[in-house]
């Protein structure tokens, strides 16, 4: 690689650091995919899951609704509602109260049958 190239994709990775970490909620999302990425894999204990999917649940109470309408950040609240306890999924739902409508015009949303019976 040229060094001219090489300096310019350097320059253009701290700029998109830049923009990333100028988003509003730029460090609970980094923390929340940190976390997800421990309590998404596919071949770990059920203990230990759940030990992964409460830590994630820790980082993203209270912040569950801005969290659900990020493209990246969406898997993180499905990873909990798959994999959490049923105390997690009441509690998203409790958060999300009122917003389902929202939620399902979104235009990047896969409403799924059993969804629509939380309203």
């Amino acid at each position: 690689m040229h060094p001219a190239a090489r300096e310019s994709h350097k320059a253009q990775k701290i700029l998109l650091e830049q923009r990333k970490a100028a988003k509003p909620n730029s460090t609970l999302l980094s923390d929340a995919k940190r976390a997800w990425s421990l309590a998404r894999q596919k071949n770990i204990p059920i203990p230990e899951r759940q030990k992964h999917v409460q830590g994630l649940m820790n980082v993203l109470r209270g912040k569950i609704k801005e969290t659900v309408l990020k493209h990246d950040a969406s898997r993180i609240v499905q990873t909990i509602v798959k994999w959490g306890q049923q105390k997690d999924r009441d509690e998203i739902a409790l958060e999300l109260k009122g917003n389902y409508s929202n939620l399902i015009q979104n235009k990047y949303s896969k409403v799924a049958p059993s969804f629509l019976y939380l309203q």
